[in-house]
């Protein structure tokens, strides 16, 4: 629907607004799913309502919030709130810490008075 509607492109800004908003709903639904041992995945799930009979309130509330927001935001529950696709994007992030000086020593170079660390770009660390 977003095509449809009043579209707008989303701000840098608001996408890594977004960005830390889905973090903090992936964080909440973990400690969740680790303090109660009945929590239901469906009861904050918007795509559950397609299975009308089974569809909690809270579903039913964010699927109708989500389809209201599409006339301004394509996808907005996938751009701005999905938590399985921040999982999905932290696994698929490289590790942050470089290897170690064994495994590459080409990424470090000695000069007399200091140690200068380099990806593999040829970028300075």
């Amino acid at each position: 629907l977003g095509r449809v509607g009043f579209n707008r492109p989303i701000s840098k800004r608001v996408l890594h607004a977004a960005r830390w908003v889905k973090r903090a709903f992936l964080a909440a639904i973990v400690v969740l799913l680790l303090t109660l041992p009945y929590f239901d995945l469906t009861d904050i799930e918007p795509f559950s309502v397609f299975l009308i009979r089974s569809a909690s309130i809270g579903a039913v509330a964010l699927a109708g919030g989500s389809l209201a927001a599409s006339f301004f935001v394509q996808r907005p529950w996938c751009r701005l709130l999905c938590p399985t696709g921040e999982l999905m994007a932290i696994l698929r992030r490289p590790l942050r810490y470089p290897r170690t000086i064994a495994q590459r020593p080409e990424a470090y170079t000695e000069t007399p008075h200091t140690t200068e660390r380099s990806d593999r770009f040829g970028a300075n660390l």
